[in-house]
């Protein structure tokens, strides 16, 4: 099946998730200018159908230990390097390589940390309420875009990616704790 972007292309598609900020900030400008300066090896990749939001707080273990993805809203066309680096800015950086390797297909570095540099830009920007985290973005960013070797400097760490996976572990353990004895209470029950 032949999918398409939600815009022409994917420069396009970076560009709208730029604007849909709706502040102005020389980040901003920066990595506009490099998006059309790339247009070109961006544009090269196809699209295919994309979750465009995995991660932790989309995905079910069932009681088989099969894993699924959920949550499709927001799912369409577009490179899968979006997903992929959404991916690996949740799971800690000792698994990205692991993460690539399993992933088995060689992706273009220059549209990797172009990607990158709108995800976590856009990530800062929603987080003006904590000032913190949204400096620790903001610095990435202001490193990618000074270094020499851009597609060389490595992935961010997520300041949230503790919270994240202590606030999956628990809410694993309490739908347990809540929600078992009434499947053992129902089970238990005579329905005949």
């Amino acid at each position: 099946m032949n999918w398409k972007y939600p815009h022409d292309c994917y420069s396009d598609y970076l560009l709208s998730r730029l604007k849909g900020l709706k502040i102005s900030d020389e980040r901003i400008n920066k990595i506009a200018h490099l998006i059309k300066d790339y247009k070109s090896i961006l544009d090269s990749e196809d699209p295919y159908l994309c979750h465009m939001d995995p991660g932790p707080r989309n995905l079910i273990i069932s009681d088989k230990d099969r894993l699924f993805l959920i949550d499709f809203e927001h799912a369409s066309g577009c490179s899968p390097i979006w997903d992929i680096e959404r991916i690996l800015f949740q799971i800690p950086m000792k698994y990205h390589d692991r993460f690539l390797r399993l992933y088995g297909k060689e992706i273009n570095q220059m549209v990797s940390a172009i990607t990158r540099l709108v995800m976590v830009t856009c990530f800062a920007c929603r987080l003006s309420n904590d000032q913190g985290v949204q400096e620790i973005c903001f610095d990435y960013v202001d490193n990618v875009l000074k270094s020499d070797k851009m597609t060389e400097y490595p992935r961010p760490k997520n300041p949230y990616l503790v919270p994240v996976i202590i606030f999956c572990v628990l809410a694993f353990v309490f739908s347990f704790v809540i929600f078992l004895p009434i499947l053992l209470q129902a089970d238990m029950m005579d329905w005949g």
